[in-house]
């Protein structure tokens, strides 16, 4: 059975969807250890940080296929020079709608989430927004 996508769930926090905790890496860490956790996480993206945990930068599997392996890039360089600078971020109370066109506009598949202070605190993915859908409105 099948239900209607309506403006309530679309302008329901983010906070909705428990979003997972982030996997943090500090930006002094070089690019293969940003791989190598990358791999590790199974996720797509790693959210840089500084020593407080506030969020710096993002580092994805496109920013390795991008920028790494089409540069030919030394694998130790810091991931400082290689991380997005300063990605576009929301913050649990973020309407779901506004995410995803956050998103859909700038072409990304995930968005850090952080607190009032910039510290990292989680992460969404696109995925995770059409698994939710899903779950409420064909599965229920």
């Amino acid at each position: 059975m099948t239900r209607n996508l309506d403006n309530t769930y679309l302008s329901s926090s983010i906070g909705l969807l428990n979003p997972v905790d982030p996997i943090l890496i500090e930006s002094n860490s070089s690019l293969d250890e940003a791989i190598d956790l990358l791999k590790s996480s199974n996720g797509g993206a790693i959210l840089v940080v500084d020593s407080d945990e506030k969020l710096m930068g993002i580092f994805t599997e496109r920013d390795v296929l991008k920028k790494v392996v089409k540069n030919n890039l030394s694998y130790l360089q810091p991931l400082s020079q290689i991380m997005t600078k300063n990605p576009v971020s929301i913050q649990m109370t973020t309407p779901i709608g506004f995410a995803l066109q956050l998103m859909s506009q700038g072409g990304f598949r995930h968005l850090p989430i952080t607190d009032e202070a910039g510290v990292a605190i989680g992460m969404v993915s696109i995925k995770d927004i059409i698994d939710e859908l899903v779950r409420k409105f064909i599965i229920d």
